[in-house]
């Protein structure tokens, strides 16, 4: 009688257990891209180098942690100084919000030119101390984009709009 009363006790609690553990695991994930252009810049620039930025926002139940991983490759780009994301909408330059490269690359390059994640920490300008949350909501009105800068073009050589569709992104990260 006492092992049936503990087994009633210890299986609904086990079960308990496991299914809080897929929650702690389980995430959201949203892909979205753009294509870098110099006719994209503000003044546009004249350039054969081109690029593209693969974002995935994520979340896990974790803590409610959020983070945005990130792979910028490019082609042809020549000096390349450093990349960063801007808020602005298209026509407009804007300031950096967040960096996703900076180290220099001597000469003329193609290939993988950084990935990485950016959390909130790493919000900079009119975003420090703000959330993912926040630059998400950017993304998703359409005001921001991501800049390549050169030695010939510091202020950028290549740039593509960010936007990712409320109707591909999940509720957690948007919130207007």
């Amino acid at each position: 009688m006492r092992k049936k009363r503990l087994h009633l006790v210890v299986f609904p609690l086990a079960i308990l257990f496991l299914l809080s553990g897929l929650a702690i695991t389980a995430y959201a994930q949203v892909e979205f891209s753009s294509t870098l252009q110099g006719k994209n810049e503000v003044p546009p620039v004249k350039t054969k180098a081109t690029g593209k930025i693969v974002f995935r926002f994520w979340t896990g139940h974790e803590m409610g942690e959020i983070g945005l991983d990130y792979t910028l490759a490019v082609k042809d780009v020549k000096d390349a100084m450093g990349a960063q994301i801007h808020l602005g909408k298209p026509g407009e330059n804007g300031p950096i919000v967040a960096v996703l490269c900076s180290r220099k690359k001597k000469g003329e390059f193609t290939g993988e030119l950084s990935h990485g994640r950016i959390v909130s920490s790493d919000l900079v300008g009119p975003l420090e101390g703000k959330t993912l949350g926040d630059l998400m909501d950017e993304i998703i009105n359409g005001n921001a984009y991501v800049s390549v800068s050169t030695l010939a073009h510091p202020k950028g050589e290549i740039r593509g709009p960010l936007k990712c569709p409320r109707s591909i992104c999940p509720a957690q990260f948007w919130r207007k």
